[in-house]
């Protein structure tokens, strides 16, 4: 099954996606990941500040993401990254914004997962904002 999008690709298996879920927890667990929050990643900072997330919410936000959560997958278009496959997860989680509203949010997640030394995984959390067009998951 392919998305709308020509470079979108859900042609995995649940199975393959618990796995892939399985790794980028293990990782977070081990406190070997990032999130990206350059200067090309203003939706990322501005997420966090909109919320107030600390980084022991962000850990908890990615533990919660599940196979079901799973959108798409899509090459790399970075030069340089093009060998690099990205996945995108849009979990729900109920948050609270500046305001004190609490409210269930989308939470449009997208990974890079690397093999560091050791062969142990390291997840780079390229997005962590609110989705930006409409979201089309693989599994529900």
């Amino acid at each position: 099954m392919r998305d709308s999008c020509a470079n979108h690709n859900q042609s995995y298996t649940k199975d393959q996606i618990t796995e892939l879920v399985k790794r980028i927890k293990i990782a977070v667990r081990h406190r070997q990941y990032k999130v990206e929050l350059n200067e090309n990643r203003t939706e990322n900072i501005d997420f966090i500040n909109d919320f107030l997330l600390t980084d022991s919410d962000i850990q908890n936000l990615i533990l919660n993401i599940t196979a079901d959560d799973f959108c798409h997958s899509l090459k790399n278009t970075k030069k340089g990254y093009e060998h690099e496959t990205l996945y995108v997860f849009v979990p729900e989680s109920k948050l609270t914004n500046l305001e004190g509203e609490e409210n269930m949010i989308k939470i449009y997640t997208k990974f890079n997962l690397i093999k560091i030394s050791g062969g142990t995984d390291y997840a780079i959390i390229i997005s962590l904002h609110q989705p930006n067009k409409p979201v089309n998951y693989a599994f529900k």
